[in-house]
């Protein structure tokens, strides 16, 4: 009777201990996740910013000329001042981009 005793103890203690350190584990991994879709958006972002550098020279430098680029601008705005359309755009993702004929709409 004592050692059927002792056993249930043991496997209960084993149990907690189980669940302790499974708990840790799912947290580090929810962790180890988060992590990556940081990196990932860095990646993203720098990817992006990096294209438009690479455009600009090409545009400025094609045929091995120095031609006048217009240089475009960004700027975040209030979104009481967004027209409703690209305010739905911005209601799916985080980043919008406007071209030149509805940004001259906007003005």
């Amino acid at each position: 009777m004592v050692t059927i005793l002792i056993t249930v103890g043991i496997l209960s203690l084993a149990s907690l201990v189980f669940k302790l350190f499974w708990k840790a584990i799912i947290n580090w991994c929810k962790n180890i996740f988060r992590a990556a879709v940081g990196v990932i958006k860095g990646v993203i972002t720098l990817t992006r910013q990096v294209g438009k550098v690479g455009k600009f020279l090409y545009r400025r430098w094609k045929n091995g000329k120095i031609t006048k680029t217009p240089i475009t601008t960004e700027e975040e705005v209030d979104i009481t001042d967004v027209p409703k359309d690209i305010a739905n755009a911005l209601g799916i993702s985080d980043e919008v981009i406007v071209c030149d004929d509805v940004g001259d709409a906007l003005e």
